[in-house]
């Protein structure tokens, strides 16, 4: 198969080489009238402040997925530091915000690491103003062999379904794609309409604006926390049984089949965040795959 290429909003969000002013959107995709409302796009996906550290779980890039709750739009915010410093010497942070049509990645439904390779090399402060196009690489199979026990990716994938989960790292450097793609071996265990529902970041902060539903980060209150690879245990009927339909499932029919069939799921007519819950995707994979578990 072919190079598929879709074109995306953007903003850059920064502030000039010297200055001591605030960040702003410097530059668009669209005409000065449009950074207002890319202003408060980018302001309402805010991580919170980096710190100027070169390692470390929570150093920079910070990248963070969403989608628009009407599902029309994804939003890609990617946070790093730029190549100036303000007035006082202290780097200034470049913040690069994608906005791309649900439309389009539902028919392409690339994994998020595709989209990561779609990124690189996009300089969006030397960008003409006009949309970017976004060249994403030509599908393939999933990945088969996972740096994780597949039992552990998929009671992750089943917490997910129970509410928001925080993935907190067990080592000092763990890089932003390692990390993205740890979240598409997840999300690669749920059908494509609850994967693509869910919202992801890099790093979370108890300040970051809104909520994810997949996040790295320390433990905080009110998100499961599970350690990398650590105890990861369903707490509701559904979500337990979850686990055990994709285990078997992959185990009748191969991990990666699996991943391929979920990645192909048929979009319902009308998704909506209902089908996040555990008991609607449970039934749902259920009726079209079947339960080898009975």
């Amino acid at each position: 198969m072919t190079e598929r290429t879709i074109a995306a909003e953007w903003a850059w969000h920064a502030k000039p080489g010297d200055s001591h002013g605030d960040y702003r959107v410097l530059r668009a995709s669209g005409p000065p009238a449009d950074y207002p409302r890319f202003g408060a796009e980018i302001r309402a996906r805010a991580i919170g402040t980096p710190l100027p550290a070169v390692r470390g779980p929570d150093a920079l890039p910070w990248v963070r997925f969403e989608r628009s709750s009407d599902g029309t739009a994804n939003t890609v915010t990617w946070t790093e530091w730029s190549a100036f410093l303000d007035e006082f010497g202290r780097p200034i942070v470049g913040t690069s915000h994608y906005v791309l049509s649900g439309v389009d990645l539902a028919l392409h439904r690339p994994a998020l690491d595709e989209l990561m390779q779609a990124l690189f090399g996009i300089d969006l402060a030397e960008h003409p103003p006009q949309p970017a196009l976004l060249t994403l690489p030509a599908p393939g199979e999933p990945r088969g062999r996972q740096p994780y026990p597949l039992g552990w990716l998929a009671s992750v994938a089943a917490l997910l379904l129970e509410g928001p989960v925080t993935l907190v790292p067990d080592a000092a450097d763990w890089p932003m794609r390692d990390r993205v793609r740890l979240f598409d071996d997840i999300l690669g265990l749920l059908p494509y309409p609850a994967a693509a529902a869910v919202s992801a970041a890099t790093w979370w902060t108890a300040s970051a604006a809104g909520s994810v539903r997949l996040a790295v980060g320390s433990a905080q209150r009110g998100r499961r926390a599970v350690r990398i690879g650590g105890p990861a245990e369903p707490e509701t009927a559904a979500g337990a049984a979850y686990r055990r339909l994709v285990l078997a499932l992959a185990e009748a029919r191969g991990a990666v089949p699996l991943s391929r069939d979920l990645r192909a799921f048929p979009m319902p007519s009308a998704p909506g965040p209902d089908f996040l819950r555990a008991e609607a995707v449970l039934g749902a994979v259920r009726a079209r795959f079947g339960d080898p578990a009975g």
